[in-house]
């Protein structure tokens, strides 16, 4: 078996502006509404729409659970935010959550959370 009858052809694209090759689309979408806001407690934090995306920072002291979903728990997350070194240092765990709709839960490690919140639509 001649394993080069295997190899399909791939096409890099580096700093194209727009179109597409073979079927990939070659520039980022571009959003042009920006929303940022602080959830301090528990519970649902916001809820991602069809094309909208979201970045999160912990902005507190002690970790921050997330869950793609309801009911974000110690027990039950889908990722971690880890602390700052200080509240407000932006040292905090940071995440971007894109490819996603529907409900995001945070619970704080201890104490109330401390998350900031923009989101992209």
């Amino acid at each position: 078996m001649n394993i080069l009858g295997e190899v399909r052809k791939v096409i890099l694209v580096d700093g194209a502006t727009g179109g597409t090759t073979s079927g990939v689309p070659t520039s980022a979408r571009q959003y042009t509404t920006v929303t940022n806001s602080i959830k301090t407690a528990d519970g649902l934090a916001f809820t991602l729409a069809a094309g909208q995306k979201a970045f999160v920072q912990n902005w507190d002291d002690a970790a921050v659970y997330v869950k793609m979903g309801t009911g974000a728990s110690a027990s039950d997350a889908t990722f971690i935010l880890k602390a700052g070194t200080a509240a407000n240092d932006g040292n905090g765990g940071s995440a971007i959550i894109d490819d996603f709709i529907g409900s995001v839960s945070i619970a704080a490690a201890t104490g109330a959370p401390r998350l900031n919140v923009a989101i992209y639509s």
